[in-house]
């Protein structure tokens, strides 16, 4: 099974999609970008990283920048709740093939994620 990281400063949306997308994935979490980077150092086989944008410490945007320079073969989704000049800026920045995922039914979550791995929609 393949490994997910998901970042989230809100426990609740972080319970909500680990418990969603646990029958896909290994599902690791983050409070935080400064904490996934941390963890990111000892996981093997880690397929992608699932972000929200706006964070304490460190921005989503922030960390997947990292994320596509130290680990190129992970895909990387950005979340976020608001679409605007900030956001798709903050998209922009993340280099070829960026994802915003904006809140929809985890239906939706799954096929996309599915797609950025190459994988038939459930």
């Amino acid at each position: 099974m393949e490994r997910i990281l998901i970042v989230d400063d809100e426990q609740a949306h972080l319970d909500i999609l680990a418990e969603a997308l646990s029958r896909e994935y290994d599902v690791v979490t983050a409070p935080d970008g400064t904490d996934a980077l941390r963890m990111m150092e000892g996981l093997d086989r880690l397929a992608g990283v699932l972000s929200d944008l706006d964070m304490m410490r460190m921005n989503g945007d922030e960390l997947l920048q990292v994320v596509r320079i130290t680990r190129p073969e992970v895909f990387r989704a950005l979340m976020t709740a608001k679409i605007g000049t900030k956001q798709f800026e903050a998209v922009n920045l993340l280099g070829p093939d960026p994802h915003i995922i904006i809140p929809k039914p985890i239906a939706s979550l799954r096929g996309l994620l599915n797609d950025l791995r190459g994988l038939p929609r459930p």
